[in-house]
């Protein structure tokens, strides 16, 4: 008995197995899978200083197969990615508008030309040309390393220039209490020769790299077509088999959307109040260190759960956890009140129904479109005000 068992289960094990393999084939025909390296090389560095940086004098192109195709990026020498409308202005230093965030802000999966701090420059140039933008933005950062990186530009400062924090809602939700170590403001390279109005900041060699391209997984996925999900914990298999499997791509949205919306906890019950409290003085904190800029705004710029009201139904469960759409703005005001801070919402430039239409349905980051919702926003209620 036992044996005729053990047959009809493996006999149900290996028709499921082929029923999946089977559907996986016929799916690849109409399902086009996501690559997982978006660059030929992502690397980030820090210098000597042990800032973050994007890998100085780099050419690439952002390719992720289903959201964006070859769009250029370029970093300069000192890991700024290029701002094509900001151009050569002959050795005469204009106001400068420096633009601190993360990939959001160095416009990921854009080109160079579609990237909201370029996009800003271009329209400047058309109604106010006394301004340059510099495009701080470093993909991977959070709030902590924009506290350190006000040190990689604080010797350029000028008092007429305008400092933007760019803050997300990946900072926002981050426990950086242990990660924030106090360190001198000055941020200077110990060789420069050229005058301060031919940079804005110095790369100081040598580089130590931090994410490097040649893993046997890329090797492998290079050479197959095949990627192999990451097993080191459960989260990780999830997210990586969506790079995978046709199946995944298309099953692991709904279902993680399903989890989230019935699930016991919420979102504000895991990270807890007292890293909203950390990084409302954290910013305090920025704000004290940049005095001498007459000229600083803290801009708040939301994810999809936020903007996007079908996703944001699903992650406030019909608003019962967040209370207020633009949840992001909502939990950093009173600081921003309380400091007389310069804060800025950025929730109704990309309010929309869903995902898709400001942002990359797969990849989440703000499309060409979003971006420039941004930056009409930007030259309005941002730089539109600024000190004549």
């Amino acid at each position: 008995m036992w044996r005729e068992r053990i047959s009809k289960l493996m006999l149900m094990f290996v028709s499921l197995s082929l029923a999946i393999i089977s559907l996986e084939i016929g799916l690849r025909f109409f399902v086009a899978l996501p690559s997982p390296y978006q660059l030929d090389d992502s690397r980030l560095v820090q210098d000597k200083r042990e800032f973050w940086l994007n890998k100085p004098n780099t050419k690439q192109y952002f390719s992720n197969e289903v959201d964006f195709q070859n769009a250029l990026v370029r970093n300069d020498q000192n890991g700024l990615r290029f701002v094509p409308c900001r151009g050569n202005t002959d050795g005469q230093r204009r106001r400068r508008i420096y633009i601190v965030g993360d990939s959001q802000t160095y416009g990921w999966g854009l080109t160079d030309d579609q990237s909201w701090p370029n996009q800003i420059q271009c329209l400047l140039n058309q109604t106010n040309p006394t301004f340059d933008v510099y495009n701080l933005g470093v993909p991977g950062t959070n709030l902590d390393q924009y506290y350190y990186r006000t040190r990689l530009i604080y010797d350029h400062l000028k008092p007429d220039d305008i400092l933007v924090y760019v803050v997300t809602w990946n900072d926002w939700h981050t426990d950086y209490s242990q990660m924030v170590v106090p360190r001198s403001l000055s941020g200077k390279c110990e060789q420069v020769e050229k005058a301060e109005s031919d940079i804005a900041i110095c790369a100081e060699k040598p580089f130590k790299f931090q994410v490097r391209k040649s893993t046997w997984r890329r090797s492998f996925y290079e050479k197959t077509g095949i990627f192999v999900p990451v097993f080191d914990d459960l989260h990780l298999a999830i997210n990586t088999l969506r790079f995978s499997s046709a199946i995944g791509f298309l099953a692991i949205p709904p279902l993680k959307a399903f989890y989230v919306r019935f699930r016991s906890g919420n979102s504000l019950q895991k990270i807890g109040s007292e890293v909203f409290q950390f990084n409302r003085s954290l910013i305090a904190k920025m704000a004290s260190d940049t005095k001498k800029v007459n000229e600083l705004h803290f801009v708040f710029l939301p994810s999809r759960i936020s903007y996007a009201d079908k996703v944001f139904e699903v992650y406030s469960k019909n608003s019962t956890v967040f209370k207020n759409q633009d949840f992001l703005f909502d939990l950093a005001k009173d600081a921003c009140q309380k400091h007389k801070l310069r804060c800025h919402s950025l929730f109704g430039a990309l309010h929309t129904s869903d995902i898709g239409n400001v942002d990359f349905k797969f990849d989440g980051h703000l499309n060409a479109e979003g971006a420039k919702a941004v930056a009409q926003y930007f030259l309005k209620k941002v730089i539109g005000n600024a000190k004549k």
